[in-house]
């Protein structure tokens, strides 16, 4: 009953306070599967996962860091307002640096983007080199704030919903779009 199997469903029919969302493509990616044989733990629910560069803000690498985006502080600190935990998700806190580039680097890596979370007041609970586990994961190959202007400034609203990035949206909640959206 729990295996996975490929295989078409019917279009369903929304309801009044529902909407229908068009799927291009769906697919299972690897801590998908690792998960279903026990291999990966589940997301935390409490912990939303952001990628540095490229999400917080338009350029990061190398070595040039771009102000962040508008509304990013103000929807990080809403959502750990609301209790979330923000763990920021950078290949420059990968170990790998230290034996390829040198410990030198590895930590100048580092440093620079503590000081730029520091200079720009983005809240965070911590900096990681590892994809952890979390509900909603923002980066700029999945939910990317690149496709949409106002995205940091309606992240907490969707948070709400009490859905997560995996394509589920909480049943029974307003998702406003826009007419050409």
């Amino acid at each position: 009953a729990s295996a996975l199997k490929p295989g078409r469903l019917p279009i369903p029919e929304p309801a009044a306070d529902e909407i229908l969302i068009q799927v291009r493509a769906a697919g299972v990616n690897r801590p998908d599967l690792l998960q279903r044989m026990g291999a990966y733990p589940p997301p935390r629910e409490d912990v939303i996962l952001v990628d540095f560069d490229e999400t917080l803000m338009p350029f990061g690498w190398p070595g040039k860091l771009d102000p962040p985006y508008p509304g990013v502080r103000d929807a990080l600190r809403s959502l750990k307002e609301k209790g979330f935990k923000i763990v920021i998700f950078t290949g420059r806190a990968w170990d790998g640096w230290k034996e390829t580039a040198g410990v030198e680097f590895y930590r100048a890596q580092l440093a620079q983007v503590y000081e730029w979370l520091s200079r720009y007041e983005i809240p965070f609970d911590k900096v990681s080199a590892i994809k952890e586990p979390a509900i909603w994961i923002i980066d700029d190959r999945a939910l990317n704030p690149k496709d949409d202007p106002k995205f940091w400034e309606t992240l907490p609203q969707l948070v709400s919903m009490g859905g997560d990035s995996y394509g589920k949206i909480g049943v029974g909640k307003e998702l406003k779009i826009d007419a050409e959206g």
